[in-house]
This record gives structure tokens, sequence and C-alpha cells, in this order.
């Protein structure tokens, strides 16, 4: 059986996420999830892209929404 094609997510967010080591904390998250990606400081927040397994990613959005 075939495994489920990679899903993609990009995010952007805003608030308190630059100068608190948020970037660091995705980039931990992601690679511990097997997710491959980016994670940027842009001009108004935080932009990732992330791609990986759906589960991983879901449960990546639930940690960053705690």
């Amino acid at each position: 059986m075939a495994s489920a094609p990679d899903q993609r997510l990009r995010l952007q967010l805003q608030g308190l996420v630059q100068g608190v080591g948020f970037r660091p904390h995705v980039a931990r998250l992601a690679s511990a999830l097997q997710l491959s990606g980016w994670v940027a400081n842009g001009n108004c927040g935080v932009v990732m892209e992330l791609q990986g397994d759906r589960s991983a990613l879901e449960h990546l959005l639930e940690q960053l929404l705690q």
C-alpha cells in the first residue's frame, strides 16, 4: 500500500513571536516530527513553510497554539 502524499503548510504568525526563541523552537519541533521546510522572520511576524505527514503537521499546529 502506498503512503499518503506529503502535505504542505504555510503560516504567518504575528504577535510576540520574534526575539523570544520562537524560530528555533519551531525548527526543533519540526525536526522532531520529521518535517522539512523553513522558518524565518518576516515583515509582520514569523513565516514558515513546512512539509510532511499530515498528522505531524497537525501535531505541530496543536503545539504552536498552546
